[in-house]
Parts: C-alpha cells; structure tokens; sequence
C-alpha cells in the first residue's frame, strides 16, 4: 500500500490527528524517524484504540505522542498486537528491537496493516448491526439518536 492510500484511508476512518501539509512531508518524516513522531505514534494509538473497542481486547497503545517515551509505546504496541493475533512479518515490531529496519517502509507495513484491520472492522460491524449494537451496550457508551430520527 502506498502513502497516499493509507493517507485516504486514515481520513477516511476520522482520525482525528492533522496531517503535515502534504505527502511528501509525511513521508520524508517516516524516513527519517519512522513511527517515532509525535504524529505516528498518536495515529497508532487512535487505530489501537479504535480496534480495541471494536475487538474487545485487553492490550491497546497509549498516546505516546507528546511525550515521546519510545520505549513504552514500543512495548505497548508489541503486546497490542500480540493480543490482535500477530501481523504481517514486515510490520512485525521485534524488528524494531532487533535491528534497524528501513523506516519508511516498516512505518508503511504497519499503519496499512492497522488501517485496513479497521476499515475491516468498521464493514463487518456495518453488514451486521446487532452485533454492533451489542457491543455499545455492553461497552457502556450513551448512544444518542440524531436530531431527525427523535422528530
């Protein structure tokens, strides 16, 4: 997946973050630092947290994005997707630990794989809105309905 689609993707679910100007300005800030931006590392907590509501998991990633502790989101991060049930080899985050992986391309690996996961997510819920209702019931999030369903 390029950079551009994850880009759309992630507009596309509502993340909230703001994106840098322009593509190439993202890109040149994951070469360089890879997911360690203030920007990547609070993209993956959105899509960690969005993901763990949706799936009900125990692990999630804390936004780790003012305060840069490197360390704790790496690890957060590893047992969140260890509770996912893995990810695909190129986006696996031993790799950070163990060496030094290409940044840009390892950044890529992984926000695609959590973007779509929830994209995937998000469409299973939609074909099937029972469970999702279940889930916000049991979640205990106050639902309420829109101004022209009440009239």
């Amino acid at each position: 997946m390029e950079l551009e689609d994850i880009i759309d993707a992630l507009k596309e679910l509502s993340c909230p973050y703001p994106y840098p100007p322009t593509v190439n300005e993202i890109g040149d800030s994951l070469a360089k630092s890879g997911l360690h931006t203030p920007w990547a590392m609070s993209v993956v907590s959105w899509l960690s947290s969005e993901l763990n509501f949706f799936l009900q998991l125990d692990e999630s990633v804390s936004n780790y994005g003012k305060s840069g502790d490197w360390d704790a989101f790496v690890l957060e991060l590893s047992s969140f997707l260890r509770d996912m049930g893995g990810c695909p080899p190129e986006a696996d985050v031993e790799r950070l630990r163990d060496s030094k992986p290409n940044q840009l391309e390892f950044s890529k690996s992984l926000l695609a794989f959590l973007t779509s996961e929830l994209q995937t997510v998000r469409i299973t819920m939609h074909n099937n809105p029972m469970q999702l209702k279940s889930l916000i019931a049991n979640s205990g999030i106050v639902v309420s309905a829109p101004q022209h369903v009440i009239q």
